[in-house]
């Protein structure tokens, strides 16, 4: 392939090999389907844009406008998106985007790469965790601040209730149906951190689940206040249907509930979550051989450290649900060729 490509393009740089390698994996050019041409101005292909976000996620540029600036002074790039003369502005760009999010093409480009390359492999550790995404809007969601307490004592401020769990009914739902009912619109998270720090964030979070060696499997996109234990089934039952077979679903104890584990357990899998302290009564700690198959969990940690440093997930500047979501997806598509061909 790199013959061929060097023939074309002259010899690729780092950048250029890599871009190659990604693009040949993903075929993302497999599910974009160019409009057909009616007459006046010949239309820029819907294929090339694609292939150009994902060298985009790939690269790690941050904006559009230095897409195409990228594009406009590297001759190798440009061919390698197909791109036979000019280069499209921002605005087509950003068009395409829009065109790719409410289609979902991403999703289903995303599912027949892990069934292809993984759907009759057994995953022997699925890991799964969120990770805050900053957004680049306001909330959608305004929650009531709980009244002060008067001066001088007086009852405590009541606090505001909170959101029932979907878990009861995801036991008995399609998974499709279970992320079809979570709310996706920009909204304020809060996060205690391994140190016991809490932060919060304006925005959305995405939730992996990630097989041995930093495999993506399943992704979805959330707003930022969904508990995480929300996802567990939904997740669980997305992975069991793209991939041969699971012995391990690791999780933190953010998931630690009856519910998920009897759903695990009843699949014929290992849920491995850690306990969780509730009511002041210490937990029953993992024996060793549990605390030790554990570890693996930094697993998923790496992958979302890698698609925010690397493939755009600090550089969110889309708004909507639909497009974040797509924007992460191709830092997911990413990830998934470079693992998949040993050069992440």
């Amino acid at each position: 392939m790199f013959t061929f490509l060097d023939s074309v393009t002259g010899v690729l740089n780092s950048d250029q090999a890599r871009v190659a390698m990604v693009l040949n994996t993903v075929q993302v050019e497999s599910v974009v389907r160019d409009t057909g041409w009616t007459g006046g101005r010949p239309p820029c292909s819907l294929k090339a844009s694609a292939r150009a976000f994902l060298v985009k996620a790939v690269l790690n540029i941050p904006t559009t406008k230095d897409l195409v600036s990228r594009l406009d002074v590297d001759f190798g790039l440009r061919t390698l998106c197909g791109f036979g003369g000019r280069v499209p502005s921002e605005s087509t760009f950003s068009r395409h985007f829009k065109t790719f999010s409410e289609s979902g093409v991403m999703d289903t480009l995303h599912e027949g790469l892990v069934r292809n390359h993984v759907g009759t492999d057994t995953v022997h550790h699925l890991c799964r965790d969120s990770s805050s995404i900053q957004g680049r809007e306001t909330s959608k969601v305004k929650r009531e601040r709980p009244c002060k307490p008067k001066q001088g004592g007086g009852e405590p401020a009541p606090q505001p209730p909170k959101d029932p769990s979907r878990i009861p009914d995801q036991l008995t739902q399609d998974y499709r149906t279970s992320l079809d009912q979570l709310p996706r619109v920009c909204d304020i998270g809060t996060k205690t951190g391994s140190k016991g720090h809490v932060f919060h964030w304006i925005g959305f979070k995405l939730h992996l689940d990630v097989a041995d060696g930093g495999l993506p499997i399943s992704a979805f996109t959330t707003s930022a206040s969904v508990h995480d234990s929300q996802l567990a089934i939904p997740l669980s039952r997305m992975s069991g249907y793209r991939v041969g077979g699971i012995f391990y679903e690791v999780m933190d104890k953010a998931y630690d509930a009856n519910a998920i584990k009897a759903e695990i357990s009843r699949k014929g899998r290992v849920p491995l979550i850690q306990p969780a302290n509730r009511g002041g009564i210490d937990p029953v700690p993992f024996d060793p051989a549990q605390a030790q198959r554990f570890k693996v969990r930094t697993t998923v940690e790496r992958t979302f450290s890698d698609i925010k440093d690397n493939h755009g997930g600090r550089t969110v500047r889309v708004r909507g649900p639909e497009k974040v979501h797509t924007h992460l997806m191709f830092g997911v598509l990413s990830v998934f060729a470079l693992v998949l061909c040993g050069i992440r």
